[in-house]
């Protein structure tokens, strides 16, 4: 994930604000400011809502909550001149609270799957059902690597890792045992 800086993230915000596509064309400008006072406000929304949404954000995850805000932003305000800073602020809240729990879920699989290919395990407490039928479905690990390794497993996932033949390290850890085994009964 690259983050961006702080000037392409507010350069991003200003875009989804002013550009002829931009929230703020979709309504009307409030008669009652001249041109400075327009450059103003639309400053202050764009510091207002790099102040407001999450901070280490990539471009792609930026544009999510840039998306979740405006359909927050939708529901909240019906007027006709653009929405008050507190209306903005208000739908940004609510995407980040609306997108947290997504992206959250995102970094803890981002370090199941780098502590898994680090120690070919599963992450205590942090390995789920969920979590490891995330990983078959994105082709991170297959069902049967996946029971190998100790992870929990759906139901589905389960009956699915019995139907595949061994994978890789299964066979390893087989080929292992019976060369113990062999030392053990030579002596």
């Amino acid at each position: 994930m690259n983050v961006i800086t702080t000037n392409a993230r507010q350069a991003v915000i200003f875009g989804w604000l002013w550009n002829p596509e931009g929230v703020l064309h979709r309504y009307r400008v409030p008669d009652h400011l001249g041109d400075d006072a327009i450059r103003a406000e639309v400053g202050d929304l764009v510091r207002d809502l790099d102040d407001t949404l999450p901070g280490g954000l990539d471009a792609d995850a930026l544009d999510v909550y840039l998306e979740g805000t405006w359909r927050a932003l939708r529901r909240s305000w019906a007027g006709l001149c653009w929405p008050p800073a507190k209306v903005l602020i208000e739908a940004a809240h609510d995407a980040a609270h609306a997108h947290g729990a997504g992206y959250r879920e995102e970094v803890a699989l981002r370090g199941l799957t780098e502590f898994y290919a680090a120690h070919g395990r599963p992450l205590a407490g942090v390995a789920t059902p969920a979590r490891t039928a995330e990983m078959i479905r994105r082709g991170i690990v297959t069902a049967r690597e996946a029971r190998h390794a100790g992870f929990p497993l759906t139901p589905q996932d389960d009956a699915e890792a019995r139907r595949q033949p061994p994978c890789q390290s299964e066979i390893e850890t087989a080929i292992r045992c019976r060369a113990r085994l062999r030392g053990l009964g030579a002596s």
